[in-house]
């Protein structure tokens, strides 16, 4: 399965936007945007219900757009989050992302940084046997590795088709 190509946008909160996604998608068509992340949750499916998620996707195809949901991940459910993405893919997702943040890190024990590679590594190998091989697969890890280095990078990577680094430039004090 192919990823997203040319310009895309991701969206946190669909209930706020003005139309909701069905304007979204109209209005990407029109300016060309080629591909959509939607928020589909945090350790659960509560943001991508079914029946909306299939009709998003239907709609989308139509428009030329592709959507790429994306689920804030913990090492506490591995199995579920495994379950969410094989069942968005089967909805007719062009990919998922994993937004798997602050939970992975071990904050410099040793111990646990151990246990969040093996975790990473157990989860990529669930989502893997779930999705299958050839489904697509992004991971959006910190954007300043040397801020988080003790994060399980290598070992989500190594399953990934892409890295799409969470660049919140408003969210950065980059003054320094």
């Amino acid at each position: 399965m192919s990823g997203p190509t040319g310009l895309g946008i991701w969206v946190a909160f669909g209930a706020m936007l003005p139309g909701g996604y069905e304007k979204l998608i109209d209005d990407c068509e029109e300016i060309g945007v080629n591909w959509i992340a939607p928020r589909a949750g945090q350790r659960s499916r509560n943001g991508w219900p079914t029946k909306q998620g299939i009709e998003l996707c239907k709609r989308a195809e139509k428009a030329n757009v592709k959507i790429i949901p994306w689920l804030y991940d913990v090492p506490d459910f591995l199995d579920m989050g495994a379950e969410y993405y094989g069942q968005m893919l089967s909805e007719g997702c062009a990919g998922v992302v994993l937004n798997s943040e602050d939970p992975w890190v071990s904050h410099g024990d040793p111990a646990r940084e151990r246990l969040m590679k093996a975790n990473a590594r157990l989860y990529m190998d669930k989502i893997r046997k779930r999705c299958g091989d050839e489904a697509w697969i992004a991971h959006a890890p910190y954007t300043y590795v040397y801020w988080h280095q003790d994060f399980p990078y290598v070992e989500f990577g190594d399953r990934c088709n892409a890295v799409m680094d969470q660049l919140y430039w408003s969210e950065f004090n980059n003054a320094g």
